[in-house]
Formats: C-alpha cells, sequence, structure tokens
C-alpha cells in the first residue's frame, strides 16, 4: 500500500504516549538510564589487595562500580558500569607478531537473579568455584555494603572474538544470550548442577562482522536448547566506554519456569539482582556486585494462541466469517482495473481477537497455490527463469461496524474491486464493510540467482488508519498507525516469523510487540498484539475492540501478479469475547486424519514426518517444490488405521539430491488433502 505520513501534531501525540512508555535503546548512550536509580554498588578492587583465596587477580575492565535493572512490559534490562575502560574491546588476550601488538576479546557478563528473594536459597555470590569473589572476601573482613544474593538464575552476555590482524581476521565467533538455572548450586563447597533455561545465538547467516560485537538488537531463534526453530526472541547489548547495557525478553525464562512448576515474576514481588562478571583478563578474572533489587511490574504475556508454523489444525475449529468467489480469467470489464490469478484470490476468511492475550489472529485462504513465494516478477536469465517475490495482504476492520463510513471495499484507486463489480451485477453476498483501518503484512524478496541474490526487501507489519479514504471518488488521505520489521532478516523470516519488534516506522516506541504469520500451501496465518493499535486509536479519541463489540472484517490482497491484481473479499463479523477461542472439537484419539509437523525442520540431512489415519485408507505423500511441481513420492499405498512415519533423506524420485530451501509434503487421502511446510539446509 502507499503509505501517507501522519500530519505533525499526530507524530507529536504519539510520541508523548510513546515516550511515556518507553525506557531503554541499546545503543551505547547511557542517557535513557539516569533517571533510573543506582540498585548496588561495588569497590573499586584494589591490585595486590586480596590474598590467594580469593582466586583471581583484577582489572579495572572487570570490576563492576554500579548496577541498574528495569524490566519494562515483556523485557529484563540491566546497566553494569565498570570502574574502567574502554569496556570493550577488552583484549583478554594479548600477543605480538611482528613486532606489532595482537588482541582477542572475550568476555562474560551476567545479571544474578535471588528470584525467591532469599539468600539461603541458591547460588551464594560470595563464592564462586570454592573461592572467595572480592565481594565475598570484603565481607568476610566486616565490610559494610556487601549484601549477598541467593541466585535461582542469571541472563548472560557472552561474547568471543578471535585475534585482530595480522595474527587472524578479528572474526566473530560468538554473541549469545543465555540464562542457567542456578538454584542447586553450592559455589562455595564445589557442589551443585547448572541447567540450560535459554539460547539466543546470534547466527552467521546474519551477516554479523566487528560491530555486532560493539551494539546488536534482534529477535533469535532458540536453538541452542530448546530446539525452537517457530518463535523467536528479542534481545540485545550495546557497549559504552564503561559500560555493557542488555536488554532481554522474558517470555523463555517465563516459559522454563512455569515448566518448573515455579511462579516467580508475578507482579509485586522483589527480586534480588547482582552483577557477576568473568573474563581472561588477569586469569579470569571475577567480579561480583552486592545485593540490590527490583519490584516486578505487571509483565503482559506473550499470544500463543495459533502458532504461527504453517499448520491451519489450530485454527479448524474457527468459523469461516467470509468466502469469496473464484474470479474467471477475462471476466471482468475494464472498469475493475486489474486481471487475476488465482494465487491472489481469496476463497475465505478466519479472524478473532483474544481480549485475555490483547490479540488480533487473521487466516486468509486461496483458491491457487503455492502462495508463498508467489513468483510475482518473472525473467529469464541465460535460458533459466528467475523470480522475484512481492505481496500485501490485508485484514480490513470496520470498527464501528458501519459500511457507510470508512473505506468501502466495493472500490479500489477509483476502480471496481472484483466485489464491487459482483455487486454492481445484483450478485448476492458480496455486502461491503466501510473499514476504519486494515492490518497487514507486507513481503519483498527481491530476484533469486542469477539475477540476484534472492534477498530480503521488506517484512513488515503494518496498519493504516483508513477512515477519510473514499476510494469511488479518489479521495481521502490514510494515516499511519504503526509499523514493525523483524531484525535481522535472514531467508527463513518470509516464510514464517513469530518474534518481538519495537514499533520503528512511525514513532519510537521501545516496548515490544508480538507479531508474526506463517504460510501454508494456499493460506496464509497472521497474529499481531493490539498495545500499538490500542495507543493510536486512544489518541485519536477512540475506543475500539472493547468486550462485547461486534466489528465487520474482509480480506484484502494486493500483489504484483497480473498487473497488482486486488481482490477483495465480502464483509465478515465477528463478536469480541473475552478469548475468542472455541473449545477443540476433537477428542484426544483423533477422529480425522493428521500430517504432524516434521522433525527436525530446518533439516539436513533426513527429516521424519509423523501421520494418523483414523480408519484404513489408500494414502499417498508427496514433496512438492515451491513451483508447485512433484520432486517426491514418499508414500502411495492402502494402510491400516493408526500412527505411522516417514522419511525424508532430501532427494528426488530419481535419487539425485534435491537444493536447499522450501519445500511442501502433502498427505491425500480420498478428498482430504493436508499439506505443510519444511525447509532443507545444506
Amino acid at each position: 500500500m502507499k503509505k501517507l505520513v501522519l500530519p505533525l501534531f499526530a507524530i507529536l501525540i504519539l510520541g508523548v504516549v510513546g515516550t511515556a512508555a518507553a525506557q531503554f535503546v541499546l545503543d551505547g548512550d547511557s542517557t535513557d538510564w539516569q533517571g533510573e536509580p543506582i540498585l548496588a554498588s561495588a569497590p573499586n578492587n584494589l591490585q595486590d589487595y586480596f590474598p590467594d583465596e580469593v582466586g583471581a587477580l583484577f582489572s579495572d575492565r572487570v570490576d563492576v562500580k554500579h548496577v541498574r535493572a528495569k524490566i519494562v512490559g515483556n523485557k529484563f534490562y540491566f546497566f553494569i558500569r565498570f570502574w574502567g575502560g574502554p569496556a570493550w574491546p577488552n583484549h583478554a588476550y594479548q600477543d605480538t607478531v611482528n613486532g606489532q601488538v595482537v588482541y582477542r576479546n572475550r568476555g562474560y557478563y551476567h545479571l544474578m537473579l535471588d528470584l525467591d528473594n532469599d539468600p539461603s536459597t541458591g547460588w551464594n555470590n560470595h563464592w564462586y568455584e570454592t573461592h572467595y569473589t572480592p565481594l565475598g572476601y570484603y565481607a568476610s573482613q566486616g565490610i559494610e555494603g556487601m549484601d549477598p544474593v541467593g541466585a535461582e538464575c542469571y541472563l548472560q552476555l557472552g561474547i568471543k572474538q578471535e585475534w585482530d590482524p595480522p595474527k587472524g581476521d578479528g572474526a566473530v565467533k560468538e554473541i549469545s544470550y543465555y540464562s542457567e538455572d542456578t538454584h542447586e548450586i553450592d559455589y562455595h563447597a564445589g557442589t551443585g548442577n547448572g541447567y540450560d533455561i535459554f539460547g539466543l545465538n546470534v547466527p552467521e547467516d546474519y551477516d554479523i562482522d566487528s560491530t555486532a560485537c560493539y551494539k546488536w538488537s534482534g529477535d533469535l531463534f532458540e536453538t541452542e536448547i530448546g530446539g525452537d526453530t517457530l518463535h523467536q526472541y528479542w534481545a540485545g547489548h550495546a557497549w559504552g566506554y564503561d559500560f555493557l547495557e542488555y536488554g532481554v525478553e522474558l517470555t523463555p525464562l517465563l516459559n522454563y519456569w512455569k515448566s518448573q512448576g515455579m511462579d516467580y515474576f508475578k507482579p509485586g514481588d522483589v527480586i534480588g539482582i547482582a552483577a557477576f562478571i568473568e573474563t581472561p583478563i588477569d586469569d579470569w578474572g571475577v567480579d561480583v556486585s552486592p545485593r540490590g533489587q527490583i519490584v516486578v511490574p505487571e509483565i503482559p504475556v506473550r499470544p500463543s494462541t495459533i502458532t504461527m508454523d504453517g499448520d491451519s489444525s489450530d485454527w479448524a475449529d474457527k468459523p469461516i466469517l467470509a468466502s469469496a468467489p473464484n474470479n474467471l480469467q477475462d471476466y471482468f470489464p475494464d472498469e475493475v482495473g486489474a486481471l487475476f490469478s488465482d494465487r491472489v484470490d481469496v476463497k475465505h476468511v478466519k479472524a478473532f481477537v483474544n481480549l485475555e492475550e490483547d490479540a488480533f489472529y487473521f487466516f486468509i485462504r486461496f483458491w491457487g497455490g503455492p502462495a508463498w513465494p508467489n513468483h510475482a516478477y518473472e525473467d529469464t536469465v541465460n535460458g533459466q527463469p528467475v523470480y522475484r517475490n512481492r505481496g500485501y495482504y490485508h485484514l480490513m476492520l470496520d470498527l464501528d461496524n458501519d459500511p457507510s463510513t470508512g473505506w468501502n471495499n466495493h472500490w479500489y484507486e477509483t476502480h471496481y474491486t472484483p466485489l464491487g463489480y459482483y455487486a454492481s451485477q445484483g450478485i448476492e453476498g458480496m455486502d461491503p464493510i466501510g473499514a476504519e483501518c486494515y492490518l497487514e503484512l507486507g513481503l519483498k524478496q527481491e530476484w533469486d540467482p542469477p539475477k540476484g541474490d534472492g534477498h530480503i526487501q521488506e517484512i513488515s507489519y503494518y496498519a493504516e488508519d483508513t477512515h477519510e479514504i473514499d476510494y469511488h471518488a479518489g479521495t481521502g488521505n490514510g494515516y499511519d498507525m504503526y509499523g514493525f520489521h523483524p531484525v535481522p532478516y535472514d531467508s527463513i523470516s518470509p516464510y514464517h516469523f513469530d518474534g518481538m519488534m519495537l514499533e520503528d516506522e512511525v514513532g519510537i516506541d521501545s516496548v515490544l510487540h508480538w507479531a508474526g504469520h506463517a504460510w501454508g500451501y494456499d493460506f496464509v496465518e497472521y497474529g499481531v498484539s493490539l498495545g500499538a493499535f490500542r495507543k493510536y486509536w486512544r489518541s485519536q479519541g477512540k475506543d475500539y475492540l472493547k468486550p462485547g463489540d461486534t466489528i465487520g472484517i474482509a480480506a484484502f490482497i494486493e500483489t504484483p501478479i497480473d498487473d497488482w491484481g486486488v481482490d477483495v473479499s465480502p464483509r465478515g463479523e465477528l463478536t469480541l469475547t473475552a478469548t475468542g477461542v472455541a473449545s477443540s472439537p476433537h477428542a484426544q484419539t483423533p477422529r480425522q486424519f493428521v500430517l504432524e509437523n516434521n522433525y527436525p525442520n530446518p533439516f539436513n540431512p533426513e527429516t521424519k514426518i509423523g501421520y494418523y489415519l483414523p480408519h484404513t485408507s489408500k494414502v499417498t505423500i508427496e514433496v512438492y517444490n515451491t513451483m508447485g511441481q512433484k520432486v517426491r513420492t514418499l508414500v502411495n499405498r492402502t494402510l491400516p488405521q493408526g500412527h505411522h512415519n516417514v522419511t525424508w533423506d532430501g532427494t528426488d524420485d530419481s535419487g539425485q539430491l534435491v537444493s536447499s530451501g522450501i519445500y511442501f509434503y502433502s498427505l491425500k487421502a480420498g478428498d482430504v488433502r493436508i499439506t505443510k511446510r519444511m525447509t532443507l539446509l545444506k
């Protein structure tokens, strides 16, 4: 969509609202921390002051000066200032090559969390690997203010950068955001185990370079510990001259402790905190701050009613709200203004709002597929077809439930939409809406090789205020409401993404907002949290999406396929309830055909596909590429009722290995067809 910038007064309003909620930008500038209290201060450790039982020497670059920390929305931030600098690069290792001094950088920087606010349980930070920490030694000498924590866990930034030239190339070996359960550890006695909570690593295919060590933020898969390749969790850090600032989404931490039966992070809970630093400088110098504390605010829940996985089974109990006809080629006169392809023709729409999660979900099924990649542009290079993908997929919202106000979806840019033309011919069921706004998924992927590198140009979750637009007359303005973009992009993100993002297109809002989408063979599923949506409309004096409200919805699709083919569904309607979720109609024992998610995914060299047959059936399972061409038949036989598995080794029917990329696998049995997506990596 063409996007118009908000008037200045609206930007100022949004800026004020955003600033009130905003806290910390990970940019190496400490000014946004200046209003936050210092929670714990540590003395500057003196060289040669400590006896052998402290166990390490000390450098200012690993000595903690003070600590700040705060929970904002669903993020945990902390700030550690050091006595010396520069804090990074820390030159943890030094060598000489041909008379030139070269360095290697490495360090681990933590915030310890005393979740039960009881220093007698968990890891006592007076001790580390049977040695006193400096803090513990100070306390043993009767120095006041050296209060311990008993940490149930910690948050960690781990960074490792190789030797700089001429000994090496200075490559980044590790940027990791990690958490460990330490509730069993007794470092005084040297006993107890730690357990992984989460591990978010910045991978090499994000084109990380040496600057990423100094400042990085974005969404990462939890692949190191949980193997979670669907959900992406936000994390980031930045260095100043003598400080480190760090932030991480709380969701994986909350999920872990919930799985352990622990009810931590309730609003009003007091958590003890302490900084803990270890680097190879001075023989793995370790420093720990005294105890500070924070109070837990209300933490919003990350939406999860629908899993963004390209599997439509969790939509099975949601009613179809609107169905659209399959547009016929050459049926429409010139005043409709575009030609049509099944890949942009809407078949039906589902949608609901979960007010407990404060999230909006929608699902659009198309008449054809594969829906993505959509091969919106095609060219030929040296006789080989190459493609570029682009499209914008929307849900229009008639928030006041009045078709006479807002954008009438019978018209677009002074042309009839197919829906409008059908209505003009007296065809029933082509009811319009008057949309006050829409939610949009925008995708743009450049030419694939050999014409280009296939890089991602755009992945955006956007909303526009359309209440003034009259597309029949070609008048009225639209106004930006919000815009989120995943950071960074990778080759998988256009196919599925589930993460937390900052509002970076309209106004700076440091509260993380959730959004996600995934493609099936002939559908797209989408979800977005409503925080930024509500903020915008409240700035306009509107209180939309209250419990009990009824709103109109319609799908609206535009892609460059067939000269920017546009399709719009008829009006649907939904009434807001607390959860918007119906109970599952299926018993625990399946009564229908089931095609499970393949595992592992992504995979190399092989993956397992499970499926369930409710009765003896002739079943076929086939693999297709993104052009809809069959690659491999995995199953083609009659099988008894029950659960079955088949493995695909990445070869085609002739036994040749196929190339890396996205593939679809489809189960067919009688009139049933279920299709899912998988990714082969090499």
